[in-house]
């Protein structure tokens, strides 16, 4: 009879414990249209790394130190990307971390290429971009993928 009683609670613990889902993929938040100044200059930067148009990009780096990147530069660091990780399909705004004195916002970069065997292998990087403030305007300090 003890062993029996002993067993009871266990067994109710065990049929009524709670069970929770985690999800697959996490949220990921949709710019509003009403997107920061600062944010609205990566995605015109990524843009203009996925339409290979160096003017485009050149436009969103005045008055800061990435402001010296010349056409050249632009090109070689745009083929070696994407012949390591292929064309840039897509990109979405992740978050901004917090850090003192400047800006770090981040984007996910889906990256598509194909393998030796034919198959279409996909790839998402993250993209930081640094940004600081010079007389009252944002200012591109650093940029990349990683």
């Amino acid at each position: 009879m003890k062993q029996f009683l002993f067993l009871f609670p266990l067994l109710g613990a065990a049929l009524f414990s709670a069970c929770t889902v985690i999800p697959e993929k996490p949220e990921i938040r949709e710019i509003p249209a009403d997107a920061s100044a600062d944010i609205r200059i990566g995605e015109r930067m990524l843009a203009a790394i996925r339409m290979d148009d160096f003017k485009a990009f050149r436009a969103c780096l005045t008055g800061g130190p990435a402001a010296n990147l010349t056409d050249r530069d632009f090109r070689t660091s745009r083929e070696s990307t994407l012949s390591q990780f292929g064309t840039l399909e897509d990109f979405r705004y992740l978050t901004e971390l917090k850090t003192p004195s400047v800006r770090n916002l981040l984007w996910i970069a889906t990256f598509e290429r194909t393998g030796g065997n034919g198959q279409k292998i996909t790839q998402e990087l993250l993209f930081r971009l640094v940004l600081g403030t010079l007389d009252g305007r944002p200012v591109v300090l650093s940029f990349g993928f990683f």
